[in-house]
């Protein structure tokens, strides 16, 4: 159906300029945070930027440096209305690159999800997991 495809590709391309993020329902955890596009957004389970939260470990940094998991960075943030604004931010990282964070978590995208809705790094060394959003109904 021509028609419909047309429709969804305007729908899809209004998004992208509207919203920097989505929320997408897993069976197994819920609804969980995406970028723009539908790409899976992960955290770092012991580091919280809001609670001045230390890694335990080196093992972030050099999973990060190795291209496991990358830093998400979205510079002008506009959230859906499933999703609060404030709890979104941008940090300075301590290497100088700019990571956004939700409420006070570094946000990443794992190098092993190659599609949209992916969530292959959910549970990897049962430090890394998809973020989950809560619902407030």
């Amino acid at each position: 159906m021509i028609f419909g495809d047309l429709f969804r590709k305007k729908i899809l391309k209004e998004n992208e300029e509207l919203f920097s993020f989505s929320v997408f329902f897993n069976e197994k955890f819920g609804n969980y945070l995406a970028d723009k596009y539908g790409c899976s957004l992960y955290s770092f389970e012991e580091f919280n930027v809001e609670k001045k939260e230390k890694v335990s470990s080196g093992d972030e940094l050099e999973k990060i440096h190795l291209g496991i998991w990358q830093i998400f960075y979205e510079k002008n943030i506009i959230v859906p209305l499933s999703l609060k604004r404030k709890d979104f931010s941008n940090i300075e990282r301590p290497d100088g690159l700019m990571q956004t964070t939700y409420k006070g978590h570094p946000l990443y995208y794992y190098r092993n999800d190659l599609y949209p809705r992916d969530v292959k790094g959910e549970g990897v060394n049962g430090e890394w997991f998809v973020v989950r959003i809560k619902s407030d109904f």
